[in-house]
């Protein structure tokens, strides 16, 4: 879904309603000022969407507008970046000077089990152990972040047991509750690593 609202870095056409979930509003409201966000399943939404002169799904317009040789837009998502430089301090606090973060996601969790990915976090040795890898950082100090959304609280503990690292878990954000949070969070990040899930589709909006 995020991939797609990138069609409206440049709108379509005028008065235009955009129905997403509920978690998405404020993040979209923000990012397309010229547009009317609604959230999905309210009434006041539904009674707007039946005054509408046409309605598309979003993956239509996809194929309508977007051609094999176009670039995917990038950078079309606004986040709040106050909150974004609060967090990034608060995850920095007791860290040397120049220290970097990283964030990762291991998981992709949808309602069809065939349709998820998952590295388990017993398989990030090598990558949890560039932490301190000269060759790949530089003299500069690295911390995990987990952008993972769900309980992550034994993977967390997995990882500290197996490879000796600390990755930094964040309860007060929950993308599956508020995503305008989650988009500080990620823009508060030096690099991303991820498997294919809506982390990938969130840092490549944000650009």
């Amino acid at each position: 879904e995020m991939a797609l609202q990138g069609l409206f870095v440049d709108p379509l056409a005028d008065n235009v309603l955009l129905e997403v979930s509920p978690h998405m509003v404020k993040l979209m409201e923000r990012s397309f000022p010229n547009i009317t966000v609604l959230p999905r399943h309210a009434r006041e939404t539904e009674e707007m969407l039946k005054q509408a002169d046409a309605q598309r799904p979003l993956g239509d317009l996809f194929d309508l507008f977007f051609r094999p040789e176009d670039l995917v837009p990038s950078g079309y998502l606004k986040t709040d970046l106050s909150l974004a430089h609060h967090l990034r301090a608060r995850y920095l606090e007791g860290t040397e000077a120049g220290t970097r973060l990283i964030g990762i996601s291991w998981q992709s969790r949808k309602r069809i089990a065939k349709r998820s990915f998952t590295a388990p976090i017993e398989q990030w040795g090598a990558v949890l152990s560039l932490s301190t890898d000269e060759a790949i950082w530089g003299r500069q100090p690295v911390r995990f972040v987990s952008l993972q959304y769900g309980d992550v609280t034994d993977d967390v503990e997995t990882a500290r047991r197996l490879f000796g690292v600390r990755i930094l878990s964040d309860p007060e954000v929950d993308p599956l509750k508020d995503l305008d949070a989650a988009a500080a969070q990620v823009m508060a990040m030096d690099g991303v690593l991820s498997v294919a899930n809506a982390t990938v589709a969130l840092a490549h909006a944000l650009g």
